[in-house]
């Protein structure tokens, strides 16, 4: 345990972020508790949810951490991190997706993970892109090389109030194409925080494509039923 860690929990005890009880040592950012009653079951699509996506790309397959919904503890957290600047608690649900992912063997097959990129003005505003830090945590913890980010190379109004059209057309063209030969023949897993309509993965996408990747996956911490 770090000394920061250390000096921080004598004067402010660590607790869950969901009950708010007071962790104990082994214990992260859930008590055990509060973890054993939270159900996330990896959500394996290659179906209903690659129909959101382009058609032109060979989606193998959507790999989700849970069903999204805004009263769900573990969705609660993703917003809290998004939202209010903690990408620990982006960091800790991604390794509990990790620890799924390497246990159900979903990841076979990938060679390369690549996080959605967010716009410089938006990461600066934010403080950091909560896709890297899943993709980070999940290359770290099932060994696989995380690539750069797809560049966004420009900056995109919220999403989440708008309709799957406004979405759409919100988010079109926003990503830099990438010609890296580096990705031809290999299996890109592309990296964000959650799936709603598909307009900014399909995006993302279409941007990957150029670079003559072999399949491609994604991977997401929530996905929603739409």
């Amino acid at each position: 345990m770090k000394i920061l860690d250390v000096l921080t929990g004598m004067a402010l005890p660590r607790v869950c972020e969901v009950c708010g009880r007071e962790l104990v040592e082994g214990e992260d950012f859930l008590c055990l508790h509060c973890r054993a009653g939270m159900r996330a079951t990896l959500i394996l699509d290659a179906g209903a949810c690659v129909s959101r996506l382009p058609r032109a790309a060979r989606v193998e397959q959507v790999v989700s951490l849970l069903p999204y919904s805004h009263t769900h503890p573990l969705c609660v957290l993703i917003r809290k991190g998004k939202y209010n600047g903690r990408p620990d608690l982006i960091e800790g649900l991604a390794r509990i997706y990790a620890e799924m992912l390497v246990a159900e063997r979903a990841l076979e097959g990938v060679d390369v993970l690549m996080p959605v990129g967010m716009h410089w003005l938006k990461r600066m505003r934010r403080g950091y892109n909560q896709a890297e830090v899943i993709a980070r945590t999940v290359g770290g913890m099932a060994g696989i090389e995380v690539g750069r980010p797809v560049r966004a190379r420009r900056w995109h109004g919220p999403q989440a109030r708008n309709t799957a059209t406004a979405r759409m057309e919100n988010v079109r063209g926003m990503f830099a194409p990438v010609y890296a030969q580096s990705l031809a023949g290999l299996h890109v897993a592309i990296v964000d925080d959650i799936l709603t309509t598909g307009a900014t993965m399909s995006e993302a996408i279409r941007a990957v494509m150029p670079g003559m990747p072999k399949a491609i996956s994604v991977l997401t911490l929530a996905i929603t039923n739409n």
